[in-house]
């Protein structure tokens, strides 16, 4: 791989992980205002908030890891 292949790579996978982080943001903050305007009680809503901020951390952490695995088996 070249330089000019690999800073293109890189600059491809950051901006996959800045849109990333941009639907995840834009997930959270609908995740929020929808548990507020819900009539549930306030357990329920925390024990949903955590389920929904463990499961897109796993996403995460499996996306990072398969990521770290092209780039190794690329060099």
């Amino acid at each position: 791989m070249t330089d000019k292949e690999s800073l293109t790579s890189i600059e491809t996978e950051v901006q996959i992980e800045e849109r990333t982080r941009h639907a995840m943001q834009n997930y959270f903050n609908w995740l929020h205002n929808a548990i507020l305007a819900s009539p549930w009680s306030n357990d329920l809503i925390k024990k949903l908030f955590s389920y929904a901020t463990d499961n897109v951390t796993a996403a995460v952490v499996i996306g990072c890891f398969h990521s770290c695995v092209i780039i190794s088996q690329s060099s």
